[in-house]
C-alpha cells in the first residue's frame, strides 16, 4: 500500500458535494452525447451501438427498455457471453439504489460491528447516502487524516475511458484532501515481481511479439497454461477478436503447435496440438526437467549467460542437485508431474532445435509459489523472434535466459526490440532521447503527465535476487 497525495486539508459537505457533483454532471454530460441514447429514451423501438468487455453489439430498446441484443457485424469472432451483458441489466441481483446497513443508519460510526454479518440492509435515499458517505470521510480525516482513508474501487470497470470509475474516484478523492491508494493488481501481481528481475522489466504490460512476426519466423508454438480461444473473448478495454484469425493462420501453416496444460483446453481441440498435461501446480518441476536435459546436454548458449545473465552460476548448483544431492533430471522430475522423462528429454531437444515461442498464460502466477513458477519460464528464447501480442492481457511473453540456444545457423542475433532501438536511435535521435533510450537520455527514466522528469534507475544486488 503507499500513500498517494496525503494533505492536511478540511473537509466540508459542500467541499464534497461540489467534487462529488461536478463529476456526476461530467458523467451526466457524457452519457448523453451519442445521438443513439438520446433516441433509445423516447417511445418505441430504437436501435443502439455500444461495446463491452466481450465486444462490440447493437441492441434493441423498447419503450426505454433494453429488448435483445446482438454481435456487432463486423465482429469476426463474437462472444458467445454477450447475451450476459443483457441479462446482468435486469437482474434481481443487481443494486439499484443506495443500500445501508440498518445499524449504521441508525447509530453510524457507534454501530455494533459484531453484527455486521447479520444486521440487513434498507434503502435509503440519494440524499442521504451522500450525507452518510461525506460525514464518515469528515469524520476519518479529523480523527486519523487523510493517511486512514484507503480509496480506489478495484476490479473490472466500465470499458470506456470516460466512465472509469477508479479515475473518478481518485479525482474526487484527490480533491478531499487525500487517501491511501494500492500497488499493483490481482491479475499478474506475482508476474510483476519476478519480471523485473528476470529480464529486466515489468513486461506483463508491455507491448508483445505481433502474431505476423510469430507466424512468420516461430518453428514451434509452445501454450504453457494459456487457452487464447477462451481468454481471448474479452478484453480490460474492447476486444477486436482479431487473435482467433491469428490463430488459424498459423494453424494453417502446419506447424507444430503444444499446449501444455492440465486440462484439455478448447484451443487444443481446435488447432489439434499435441496435448501435455503435467498435474496440477507441477509447471515448475517440468520446467527443471527441460532445463537439466538442456544443460547436462551443451545445449544451452554459455556465451549468451555470461555476457546477458546475472545468477546462473548460483542455479546451476540447484539444478545439478549438488546442494540438495537430488538432480532435477527428467526421471525426477517424471515421478512428479506425471509426464514421461522421455517426452521431458523431447520437449527440451524441441525447444533448443527450432525457433520455439514459449507462450504463457497468466495462470501459471496465479496460484501459491507463484513467483518460483513464472521465474523458469521466463528462462529461454532471448534473441529470436517470440510471441503473440497481449490479446485480452491473458500472455507473458517469454525471455528464457536459461534455455536460450543459437539459431539454426548458429548465431546469435540482438531481439527484435533490441535491433528496433538501434534502429531509433540511428534513424531519430530526438524520439530515442524522448524514449529514454538515446545516448544523451541519462539512463532509463519514465515520464509522469503533468510532472517534472523522473528518472528510475534499478540496482541488482544479491540479496535482491529470488532465492
Amino acid at each position: 500500500m503507499t500513500d498517494t497525495h496525503l494533505m492536511s486539508r478540511s473537509l466540508t459537505r459542500r467541499r464534497f458535494l461540489t467534487a462529488t457533483s461536478s463529476l456526476a454532471a461530467v458523467g451526466f454530460a457524457g452519457a448523453s452525447l451519442p445521438m443513439g441514447v438520446r433516441q433509445a429514451s423516447a417511445t418505441g423501438e430504437q436501435m443502439i451501438q455500444s461495446g463491452s468487455h466481450w465486444g462490440v453489439f447493437k441492441m434493441t430498446v423498447k419503450d426505454g427498455l433494453a429488448a435483445s441484443i446482438e454481435p456487432w457485424e463486423k465482429d469476426p469472432h463474437p462472444s458467445h457471453q454477450l447475451p450476459g451483458v443483457l441479462n446482468s441489466m435486469y437482474s434481481a441481483s443487481r443494486i439499484r439504489y443506495p443500500m445501508v446497513r440498518r445499524a449504521y443508519l441508525e447509530n453510524g460510526p457507534k454501530a455494533e460491528r459484531d453484527s455486521r454479518s447479520a444486521g440487513d440492509f434498507v434503502r435509503a435515499s440519494w440524499d442521504k447516502a451522500i450525507e452518510l458517505v461525506a460525514n464518515e470521510i469528515k469524520r476519518v480525516q479529523d480523527e486519523h487524516d487523510p493517511s486512514g482513508i484507503f480509496a480506489g474501487s478495484y476490479g473490472w470497470k466500465s470499458p470506456s475511458k470516460f466512465h472509469n470509475y477508479r479515475t473518478l474516484v481518485a479525482r474526487t478523492m484527490n480533491t478531499l484532501g487525500g487517501y491511501v491508494g494500492g500497488t499493483s493488481d490481482y491479475s499478474t501481481g506475482a508476474a510483476q515481481v519476478i519480471m523485473p528481475h528476470v529480464v529486466g522489466g515489468l513486461e506483463v504490460y508491455s507491448q508483445q511479439t505481433s502474431w505476423p512476426l510469430l507466424i512468420e519466423n516461430t518453428d514451434t508454438l509452445v501454450l504453457w497454461g494459456a487457452d487464447p480461444l477462451k481468454t481471448c473473448q474479452i478484453d480490460w478495454l474492447i476486444p477486436d477478436h482479431g487473435v482467433y484469425d491469428y490463430l488459424k493462420a498459423y494453424k494453417d501453416t502446419g506447424k507444430k503447435i503444444i499446449c501444455i496444460d492440465p486440462f484439455h483446453s478448447e484451443t487444443a481441440k481446435m488447432t489439434g496440438a499435441e496435448w501435455i498435461a503435467p498435474k496440477p501446480q507441477t509447471d515448475t518441476t517440468l520446467m527443471l526437467g527441460i532445463a537439466h536435459t538442456v544443460y547436462e546436454e551443451g545445449l544451452h548458449d554459455e556465451d549468451f549467460l555470461s555476457t546477458y545473465t546475472y545468477g546462473f552460476d548460483q542455479f546451476v548448483p540447484y539444478l545439478m542437485g549438488e546442494k540438495d544431492g537430488t538432480p532435477k533430471n527428467a526421471e525426477w522430475v517424471a515421478g512428479i508431474c506425471g509426464v514421461p522423462a522421455d517426452k521431458i528429454k523431447e520437449l527440451a531437444h524441441l525447444f533448443a532445435g527450432s525457433k520455439t515461442m514459449l507462450a504463457s498464460g497468466w495462470s501459471i502466477q496465479r496460484m501459491q509459489h507463484a513467483i518460483r513458477r513464472t521465474g523458469p519460464l521466463d528462462a529461454g528464447n532471448t534473441g529470436l523472434h517470440a510471441g503473440p501480442d497481449r490479446n485480452a492481457r491473458r500472455w507473458l511473453r517469454p525471455q528464457l535466459s536459461l534455455l536460450l540456444r543459437r539459431n539454426t545457423d548458429g548465431q546469435r542475433r540482438l531481439p527484435p526490440r533490441h535491433r528496433q532501438r538501434q534502429a531509433v536511435r540511428r534513424e531519430c535521435p530526438r524520439m530515442a532521447r524522448l524514449c529514454g533510450r538515446g545516448k544523451h537520455s541519462g539512463g532509463p527514466h519514465r515520464r509522469h503527465a503533468g510532472g517534472p522528469q523522473r528518472r528510475v534507475r534499478i540496482q541488482r544486488r544479491e540479496d535482491d535476487l529470488p532465492r
